[in-house]
């Protein structure tokens, strides 16, 4: 049984997580340094991503190995999706998948073929029990390949809790990486809701953020407003020694010093997914390609992510609220963007079509 604690820390390469979670440590399913070109719960085309995805230096064939005792319990092997791929049932209460193999070791490659010849079918989704194909810590897998629905070599790698199938961060069992890049806050979005405004508009607005020594500022951070307002931002995370643009560990935004909204990629289940279109700015999206993570929750969005849900602000007439976002990655390099809104006097409104 899972010990339940108020926080806890874990250290990974100087990557810092606060938890109320223990979780086994397991070793790195790969012997090669370890650099992600996608994050835990980073947003898809209608889907989160379920694990991480570690670079395999451009190259197929790095040895994959078993981060922990226990058996084979499921085999995948299919030109979409994840491509060859073995689901290991550990004996914790967790499961590894390891996806987009290009070669399983020979004892499953053997079982495999003889399926495929057995139903006259390459695609093939194998159901194990237990005692089939026991393994131990360490044991060799297969390599790592680009088989499936893959744009390039690299190993997806995802860690389930065993009973419910809901993917957790593989972050928080000891993996481990090299990132001191702080993530990038792309820009701003205000949103006057009901009958409210933002500078004398009933219509969003949409602000690019500059770097500046260091800091993430706007060229105009004070707003005047009156009502109900909500926000969103666009951000993306990089780690040394990559260029691809992932997902951040965590999204918090502060009103005068008090936490009202924030989002955290530890954990979600499957039939989530559904929720992913109402989490970001859907409508900026589509015209726009570009996401925005709203603070506006709507009432039947169900998604775990959330961890602090009061994501909209009342602004009355002589109000004073400094806002504050803090986006962390997961080796808690930290940007913050702060703003300033300033309750005016409820006035008729530009609308904008």
């Amino acid at each position: 049984m899972k010990v339940k604690i108020l926080i806890i820390i874990l250290l990974f390469s100087n990557c810092l997580f606060s938890q109320i979670e223990s979780f086994p440590q397991y070793p790195n399913p790969v012997k090669i340094p370890i650099s992600l070109s996608a994050t835990f719960a980073e947003l898809r085309t209608n889907a989160f991503h379920a694990g991480v995805d570690i670079r395999t230096q451009g190259v197929e064939g790095h040895e994959v190995f078993s981060v922990s005792d226990g058996y084979v319990s499921r085999i995948g092997v299919s030109p979409y999706g994840y491509g060859k791929v073995l689901y290991i049932t550990h004996n914790d209460g967790f499961t590894s998948v390891y996806a987009h193999l290009s070669k399983f070791n020979q004892k499953i490659t053997d079982f495999v073929r003889a399926k495929q010849y057995e139903d006259k079918s390459f695609a093939q989704n194998i159901l194990l029990n237990e005692g089939e194909f026991p393994v131990k810590r360490g044991d060799y897998l297969g390599l790592t390949g680009n088989s499936g629905s893959s744009g390039g070599p690299h190993l997806h790698y995802e860690i389930r809790y065993t009973e419910t199938q809901e993917p957790v961060n593989p972050m928080f069992f000891g993996l481990k990486i090299n990132d001191k890049i702080k993530p990038c806050i792309k820009g701003l979005a205000i949103y006057p809701l009901d009958n409210s405004f933002v500078n004398h508009s009933d219509t969003a607005i949409y602000l690019e953020t500059t770097l500046k020594n260091g800091k993430y500022i706007l060229d105009n951070h004070k707003f005047s407003v009156n009502g109900n307002i909500a926000f969103g931002i666009n951000v993306y995370d990089q780690a040394d020694g990559s260029n691809n643009k992932n997902g951040p560990y965590s999204i918090e935004l502060f009103a005068n010093d008090r936490l009202i909204f924030s989002i955290l990629s530890d954990k979600y289940s499957y039939s989530e997914t559904r929720y992913i279109n109402s989490l970001i700015d859907y409508p900026y999206y589509i015209n726009n390609n570009e996401r925005f993570i709203r603070t506006e929750i709507d009432e039947f969005n169900k998604l775990k992510l959330y961890d602090k849900r009061d994501g909209v602000i009342s602004v009355n007439q002589g109000d004073t609220i400094d806002l504050k976002y803090v986006v962390k990655d997961y080796c808690n390099n930290i940007s913050v963007l702060n703003f300033t809104l300033v309750g005016v006097e409820k006035t008729d409104v530009i609308q904008c079509d």
